[in-house]
């Protein structure tokens, strides 16, 4: 082939790409939503003791469940004040909410955001309280069924919100 020339092609244009998958619908919206049951009135109102809180459940029922403020659940946030709080500290953390929120019909508020995490759907988790000790919880830790903790999962914002002044 002698005397002929290749002529360059054009440059062809770049793939489509769809954007990943879940990331066309918008975010899945969750809210936590406490009260604390006494006082429910006064969000300062708070007795270093056990509590009954409610969280206002996906179909706008109040599930009640305590939680035991207790000299070593003040320890575990105090140690996480540290650098480097202990792995088992945040864990032990991670389970005292499991076992708050499992009394209160959480396994729904789980499942969506199990499904929001395996179809990579954007998570905004709004944490609700007058109770204002809610708010020195450290959720982040929160342990799910799956053993993972709330604050590892992708693509999952945590909002607090104090009722009223939404964002």
């Amino acid at each position: 082939m002698a005397g002929q020339t290749t002529q360059d092609k054009p440059p062809s244009a770049p793939a489509a790409t769809s954007p990943p998958r879940g990331r066309m619908h918008d975010p899945l919206t969750l809210v936590l939503e406490f009260l604390r049951k006494e006082k429910a009135s006064d969000p300062y109102a708070f007795r270093f003791e056990p509590q009954l809180y409610s969280l206002r459940t996906m179909e706008g029922r109040y599930e009640t469940a305590e939680l035991a403020w207790t000299g070593e659940l003040l320890s575990d946030l105090t140690a996480l004040r540290t650098p480097r709080p202990d792995p088992v500290v945040l864990q032990r953390l991670g389970q005292t909410l499991h076992q708050f929120l499992d009394g209160m019909d959480f396994d729904l508020y789980e499942v969506k955001l199990q499904q929001a995490i395996d179809a990579n759907r954007e998570v905004l988790l709004t944490i609700r309280s007058a109770a204002a000790e809610l708010y020195a919880l450290p959720w982040e830790l929160l342990t799910l069924q799956s053993g993972r903790q709330l604050g590892e999962l992708p693509n999952v914002v945590i909002r607090y919100e104090w009722p009223g002044h939404k964002a």
